[in-house]
C-alpha cells in the first residue's frame, strides 16, 4: 500500500454524538471542524440552545439563533425523545456505531433513563463519553445548577476582573463554555487514543468550575507561592505592566515598565516626559510606588494621538502594544482578512452576504475551508437509517452491511475506516468491522484481529496473531516487510512476541515498523497513559506554549523543555512559581541556540521526537534553521505546532504580542467592561490559556492523522484567531445583522436570563452571582428572599418586564444578599433550585469544598521550592487519569539523560559541549 500526499482530515472516520446544550456544543464543533462526522441528537421540540440569541433580524425562531448557527456548524441532526423507549433504542443503535459522545445533562439524568455510561458501554464497549457539567459528576456541589456566569464566579475568574470598589465583572460572552469545551475536546482525543490501543472506551468528567480555575494565569500562582490574594485592578493589569489610555479615536493598551528608557525617550521627544527622565525613575520599585504619575504622563500624550499611530509606533519599537478594538474593527482587521480568517457563508434563511470565522486549527496542507451551515430544526428527523449507513462507526456499505447480524458483537469499534491511498488503488478502503476471506482463512478459531479485519464473532478491538506470533497490519507478514523502504510508515505493523499488548512500534528514527519493538518507547505502553511513547521537543516559553505541553505531559508524553542560561530569567526562571506551575512533568535541557553546534543537536533531537512545539514570533525558529521545512528533512512525519500572537503570515506576523495584547486586539478588552467609560478588560492573560488549549488539541489531532496515514503536519495557530473564536456569536451578529456588540457588564448579553448579576454579600469585598433562566427559578428566588409577592408584581411578571426593570430588581436582590455570606446565599439558593455561586478569590479556591473533595489541586516536591501546589488537569478520564509525577525541572537538570541516554552522545563529547557552553 502506498500513501498519497492528498489531504486527510485528522478526524476522518470518527462519528461523534452531540447531546450537549450550549455548555458544550462548541466541543463537538471543534471535532467537526477537524473532520469528524458529528450528529446532534435533539429532542422533538429542538435543542433549547436554538432559543439563545442573538437572532437573525432580531426575530426569535427555531432556526434563527446565530449562536446556534455558530456552535453547530458542520453538524447534522436527528430528533429523538430519549425518554421514549422506541427512540431510546434507536439512539442506542446510533451509539453502537459511534466513537464518542458529548453530553451536558445534570449528573444522574442519563442514568435515570437507562443511558448512563454503563448502559452506553454495554451497547458499545469502545464508546468514549464526555460529560460537561457545572461542578462535575461527584462532590458536594455536583447537583448544583450552573451556567457560564456561575462557573466564572465559582472558578475564580470574576474576582480579578473589574475595578476596585465595583462589583466583580464577568468576561464577555459564555467563556466558561468555551474553556470547558476545549478541555473536553482534548479529552476525547486522548481517550480515543487509548481506544486505539485497548479497544475500550471510557468516561470523561469535565467540571466547568475546574476548567475556569485551571485558566487563571497568575491568580493561584501568587497565592500558592507569595501568599497574596490578587484583586481587581481595573484597566491596570495584575503586575502593573499594562494600562489602557484614551486616544482621539478610541483607546490603546500600552506597557508601563517595559523598556523604560525607550519609553521615557519617546515621551521626551514629545515634551511630555514630565520629569520621568530623573534617575530615580529607573528603579522598578520606585516606579511601582508612583504609577499614577506615569499614567498621567502617558495619558497626556495618547489623548492627542490616533490609536493606530500609537499601536504602530509601539510595534516599531518591539513593544507588545495594541489598539483596543471593537467587534466592527475585528471584522475589518487587515491581519485577520489577509489570513482568510473570515470566510463567506450562507444559510437557508440568509443564503449569502455574511462572513463567519474559519476554524482556528488550520493544517498547512488542508484545502480551503467551506462552511457547512448548522442543521435546520428537524432536518434529519426520520432519517436515522441514512445516518447509520454514512461512513463513521462501521466503515461503509456494502462491507459492513448487515454486520450486526453476522455474529460480531454489537457496537464493535473499528480501528480505521479509510486511508488515503493512490488514486484508483483497490486498497483505498481499509477493511474493518468483519473479516474478509481468504486473508483470514486458516486463522486459529477464536483469534481476534488487531486492526483492519475483525473475525466474525471476535471481541472488538482484539489483536490477531498469525502462526508466527506476529500481528497482521500495514505490510502484513515479516517477508512482505523485508523490502519496505526504511522509515515507511505502516498501518499497524507486526509486534514481536512479548511486546506489551496493543503497543504501536517505532524504530530508532521514530517510524512505525513491523516485527521489532523499541524497548525505551514500549516499556510502559501498558501503563494506560494515552501519550506514553510520544516524545515532544518543547521550545515554548511563558504561558500559552508551556500550558499546551503541560497538558500533554500530564497524560504521559515525554516533554523535553529547551532553555538556555540567557533565557531562564523572570517568569522563565526555573525556581519561579510561574515557571513551576506550567512546567511540571517535563524534562529540562539547555542549548545555546545561537551556536551552530547547538542547533545541530536540536535537529538530532527532532529525529527522536514525534512533536515539536514552539511559540516564538515567526522569524525565530526559521532564523535558527529549525523551521518546519528544516525539520521535515530530518523526520518526514514530524508534527510541528507553531503558536504565535498573530500567526506566521500576514502583515502583523512579526508583531510583538502577549496575552493582554491579544485580548485588546480581539475585542475582548472593549467588551469586558462596565456600561460606558474606559474599557476594563480581563484581569489576566486569558487568551494565553485558550491558545494553549488549541495548540494541545491541534497536536493530538495531528498525531492521530500521522498514526493513521503516516503524514506529518504543520499547524500555524494565531492567538488572535483563537481569542476571536470565543466571540463567535457577536461576530455573526455584526456580520449578519450589522449590529456591533457593546459591553453588557454582568448582564446576560442576549437577555436569556434575568436576574443575571453580581450582588454584594456580608463581609469586605464579598459577592455572589445569581442567574435565573425560568419562571420556576424566578418564583423560587422570590420565595427564598421571603418576598413571594415580587413574582406577582406587574413590572417583574415576565422576562421582558424584568429586563426592562433590571436595575430596580438588582437593588431589591442586593438588599437581601447583604445579610448573608456569599456561601450562605449560594447554598440557600441552590437548595431551592436557583443557579447561584459565591465569587471566589484565590484563598476561597484553595479551600473550596468541591475542588478539594475532587482532589483538584496537585502537590509536588520541588528541589528548591519544596512542596509546591498548583491546579490539576480538568480532564478526568475514568481509565487513564492524568498523572503528576515530577515537579518542574531545574535548569539543565536532564541534560545527561537526554543527550547521552536518548541521543546517544559519547561521554567525552557531552563534557566538551558542557564546558564550551553549547549545552548551556
Amino acid at each position: 500500500m502506498s500513501f498519497s500526499s492528498a489531504y486527510s482530515a485528522p478526524l476522518a472516520g470518527l462519528r461523534i454524538l452531540d447531546l450537549a446544550d450550549g455548555a458544550a456544543a462548541f466541543c463537538s464543533k471543534l471535532l467537526a471542524d477537524l473532520g469528524a462526522d458529528v450528529v446532534k441528537v435533539e429532542p422533538p421540540g429542538g435543542c433549547p440552545s436554538r432559543q439563545t440569541g442573538p437572532f437573525l433580524n432580531n426575530l426569535k425562531g427555531a432556526d434563527s439563533s446565530l449562536s446556534f448557527w455558530y456552535h453547530n456548524s458542520g453538524k447534522s441532526s436527528v430528533a429523538l425523545d430519549l425518554e421514549n423507549e422506541l427512540d431510546r433504542q434507536k439512539f442506542l443503535r446510533l451509539a453502537a456505531s459511534s466513537h464518542a459522545l458529548v453530553e451536558s445533562f445534570r449528573p444522574g439524568y442519563l442514568e435515570s433513563i437507562g443511558l448512563g455510561y454503563g448502559g452506553l458501554c454495554a451497547a458499545n464497549p469502545g464508546l468514549v463519553v464526555a460529560s460537561v457539567t457545572g461542578f462535575g459528576q461527584s462532590g458536594p456541589y455536583a447537583q448544583y445548577k450552573s451556567s457560564s456566569l456561575i462557573a466564572a464566579a465559582s472558578g475564580g475568574q470574576m474576582y480579578v476582573c473589574g475595578s476596585p470598589g465595583r462589583p466583580p465583572l464577568k468576561a464577555y460572552g459564555d467563556q466558561a463554555y468555551y474553556t470547558a469545551s476545549l478541555f473536553a475536546a482534548c479529552g476525547i482525543l486522548l481517550a480515543l487514543r487509548c481506544r486505539e490501543l485497548t479497544g475500550r472506551g471510557q468516561h470523561i468528567d469535565i467540571s466547568m468550575q475546574e476548567a475556569v480555575t485551571a485558566a487563571l494565569e497568575h491568580v493561584l500562582v501568587q497565592y500558592f507561592y507569595d501568599k497574596k490574594v490578587p484583586g481587581r485592578e481595573g484597566s491596570l493589569q495584575w503586575n502593573a505592566a499594562w494600562d489602557i489610555f484614551p486616544c482621539r479615536d478610541g483607546h490603546v493598551l500600552l506597557t508601563l515598565n517595559r523598556e523604560w528608557d525607550t519609553l521615557v525617550e519617546l515621551l521626551g521627544s514629545k515634551d511630555m516626559a514630565a520629569g520621568l527622565a530623573h534617575p530615580a525613575w529607573r528603579d522598578a520599585d520606585f516606579r511601582s510606588q508612583h504609577t499614577g504619575d506615569i499614567q498621567e504622563a502617558i495619558n497626556s500624550w495618547t489623548c492627542m494621538q490616533d490609536r493606530a499611530e500609537v499601536f504602530r509606533l509601539g510595534q516599531d519599537m518591539r513593544f507588545p502594544w495594541a489598539a483596543v478594538y471593537s467587534i466592527r474593527d475585528v471584522m475589518d482587521n487587515e491581519q485577520l482578512n489577509e489570513r482568510g480568517y473570515f470566510v463567506n457563508a450562507g444559510h437557508l434563511l440568509k443564503p449569502g452576504g455574511f462572513r463567519v470565522p474559519r476554524p482556528v486549527i488550520d493544517f498547512a496542507d488542508a484545502p480551503g475551508y467551506a462552511w457547512k451551515a448548522a442543521p435546520a430544526s428537524r432536518e434529519n428527523n426520520g432519517d436515522l437509517e441514512a445516518l447509520m449507513k454514512r461512513r463513521g462507526g462501521f466503515s461503509h456499505p456494502p462491507e459492513n452491511a448487515g454486520a450486526e447480524h453476522a455474529g460480531a458483537p454489537k457496537g464493535t469499534p473499528l480501528r480505521y475506516q479509510k486511508c488515503h491511498c493512490e488514486e484508483g488503488s483497490d486498497e483505498a478502503i481499509c477493511r474493518g468491522g468483519f473479516s474478509n476471506p481468504p486473508e483470514n482463512a486458516g486463522a486459529p478459531e477464536g483469534t481476534p484481529l488487531q486492526c483492519g479485519d475483525l473475525r466474525l464473532g471476535a471481541p472488538g478491538g482484539m489483536p490477531l496473531r498469525n502462526g508466527n506470533g506476529f500481528r497482521r497490519g500495514g505490510f502484513s507478514n515479516p517477508p512482505e516487510n523485508a523490502g519496505a523502504p526504511e522509515g515507511t510508515p505502516l498501518r499497524c505493523g507486526d509486534l514481536r512476541l512479548g511486546a506489551p499488548e496493543g503497543t504501536p512500534l517505532r524504530n530508532e528514527n521514530g517510524f512505525c515498523r513491523g516485527g521489532f519493538s523499541n524497548p525505551h518507547e514500549n516499556a510502559s505502553a501498558a501503563s494506560g497513559k494515552p501519550l506514553q511513547g510520544i516524545r515532544v521537543l518543547d521550545f515554548t516559553w511563558m504561558l500559552a506554549g508551556p500550558y499546551a505541553t503541560r497538558l500533554l505531559a500530564d497524560f504521559g508524553a515525554e516533554v523535553i523543555k529547551v532553555q538556555s542560561k540567557l533565557t531562564a530569567t523572570g517568569a522563565e526562571q526555573n525556581d519561579a512559581g510561574y515557571f513551576a506551575s506550567w512546567n511540571r512533568n517535563k524534562l529540562g535541557i539547555t542549548l545555546d541556540l545561537s551556536r551552530a553546534e547547538a542547533r545541530q543537536l536540536a535537529l538530532e533531537l527532532v529525529g527522536k521526537c514525534d512533536l515539536v512545539m514552539e511559540n516564538f514570533t515567526p522569524r525565530v525558529m526559521e532564523g535558527w534553521g529549525l523551521g518546519y521545512q528544516d525539520l521535515k528533512l530530518v523526520k518526514p512525519d514530524i508534527v510541528m505546532v507553531s503558536l504565535s500572537g498573530f500567526g506566521h503570515s500576514g502583515p502583523w506576523r512579526n508583531f510583538a504580542a502577549l496575552g493582554t495584547t491579544i485580548q485588546a486586539a480581539s475585542g475582548f478588552t472593549q467588551l469586558t467592561s462596565y456600561n460606558g467609560g474606559r474599557p476594563v478588560g480581563i484581569g489576566f492573560a486569558y487568551a494565553d490559556h485558550i491558545s494553549g488549549l488549541y495548540a494541545a488539541l491541534a497536536a493530538l489531532a495531528a498525531l492521530r492523522r500521522r498514526d493513521r496515514c503516516g503524514q506529518g503536519a504543520y499547524v500555524d495557530i494565531s492567538e488572535l484567531e483563537a481569542a476571536c473564536s470565543t466571540l463567535g456569536p457577536a461576530l455573526l451578529d455584526y456580520s449578519v445583522n450589522g449590529r456591533a456588540a457593546a459591553p453588557a457588564g454582568n448582564k446576560a448579553e442576549w437577555g436569556q436570563a434575568i436576574p443575571h448579576g453580581c450582588y454584594r454579600c456580608k463581609g469586605e469585598d464579598r459577592w455572589c452571582v445569581i442567574a435565573v433562566f425560568s419562571e420556576e427559578e424566578w418564583q423560587s428566588l422570590c420565595n427564598v428572599m421571603g418576598q413571594p409577592q415580587l413574582a406577582r408584581q406587574e413590572k417583574f411578571s415576565s422576562t421582558r418586564l424584568r429586563l426592562e426593570n433590571a436595575d430596580a430588581l438588582d437593588t431589591l436582590i442586593e438588599t437581601w444578599t447583604v445579610n448573608y455570606t456569599s456561601r450562605e446565599a449560594m447554598d440557600m439558593l441552590q437548595s431551592a433550585g436557583v443557579p447561584a455561586a459565591a465569587v471566589n478569590d484565590a484563598r476561597d479556591l484553595a479551600d473550596d469544598p468541591q475542588l478539594n473533595c475532587r482532589g483538584f489541586f496537585v502537590e509536588l516536591e520541588h528541589p528548591v521550592l519544596g512542596l509546591t501546589r498548583a491546579d490539576g488537569n480538568p480532564i478526568r478520564m475514568s481509565a487513564a487519569p492524568a498523572v503528576y509525577h515530577k515537579a518542574a525541572p531545574l535548569l539543565g537538570a536532564d541534560n545527561r539523560r537526554v543527550f547521552i541516554d536518548i541521543l546517544g552522545m559519547k561521554e567525552d563529547k557531552f563534557g566538551s559541549y558542557l564546558e564550551d557552553g553549547i549545552i548551556g
